[in-house]
């Protein structure tokens, strides 16, 4: 029987360049409930441990998230704004 913890499997490893651009097709609903899920991670007035732990484990900070929130809701709006820069 494994004793595996899910926060033991939370870290992401990339096995490319993390730098590639990646292009993902959602329905709007899908984009909405990330793109909510990014505002809540990235709101640095929140100092729940379990955002913390969250975006510590995935490797992200406050600002990749909010960063994240502005592009899927740029791409909802058709906005051709580079969140990059």
């Amino acid at each position: 029987m494994s004793t595996e913890t899910a926060s033991d499997s939370a870290t992401v490893i990339p096995v490319a360049d993390p730098n590639r651009i990646v292009t993902i097709t959602l329905k709007a609903s899908e984009a909405y409930i990330l793109r909510y899920i990014a505002a809540i991670l990235g709101d640095t007035n929140t100092d729940k441990e379990e955002r913390k732990s969250l975006i510590k484990h995935c490797g992200a900070t406050p600002e990749d998230m909010t960063r994240i929130h502005h592009k899927i809701y740029g791409a909802e709006m058709g906005w051709n704004h580079n969140w990059d820069e």
